[in-house]
């Protein structure tokens, strides 16, 4: 009985699993992260941001193009929304205005089948941060930065079905 659990289980993770594997792809670098305008203030923090954004666009990608497509981006530079007030209680990322808004510079490709679909630079802003102040901790961690990537990739590939929390 175990045993055919376990079958059942499995089949039922193939099944699932099926549709994401036949889904686009993305694959996220980045050159020099440590002169990024404000990636985090550690390189571990710089490290797991820079994890959350690459998390993100391969989530769009999966979700949103179609299977054998690839989307290849750098990230150039990356200004994470807000700045860090350091206290006794912990670190806080505030955010006040629309000078703090999140700034991300990427190159990216698309391609299918060996050849390239599309490509270019794009410089993305959020510059309606104060009047979504608040909603950060909805989104969780990186809400304004995941926001602006599934904005550019609707914007720049279609709807963007993918949660960005």
């Amino acid at each position: 009985m175990r045993f055919g659990s376990i079958i059942g289980w499995a089949a039922l993770a193939a099944c699932v699993a099926g549709p994401a594997l036949a889904a686009g792809s993305a694959e996220v670098r980045y050159q020099q992260p440590e002169r990024f305008v404000d990636a985090g203030d550690t390189p571990r923090e710089r490290d797991a941001n820079l994890r959350l954004l690459a998390d993100q666009l391969q989530s769009l990608a999966a979700q949103n193009l179609p299977a054998g497509q690839s989307l290849q981006v750098e990230l150039l530079d990356v200004d994470l929304a807000g700045y860090v007030r350091h206290s006794s209680r912990g670190d806080l990322r505030v955010v006040r205005d629309n000078h703090d808004s999140a700034r991300i510079w990427l190159r990216y490709t698309l391609v299918s089948g060996g050849q390239t679909l599309r490509s270019g630079d794009a410089a993305l802003s959020d510059l309606a941060s104060r009047r979504s102040a608040g909603l950060d901790t909805a989104r969780g961690p990186l809400g304004r930065e995941k926001t602006l990537l599934a904005d550019w990739f609707t914007k720049e590939f279609g709807t963007a079905r993918a949660a960005t929390n």
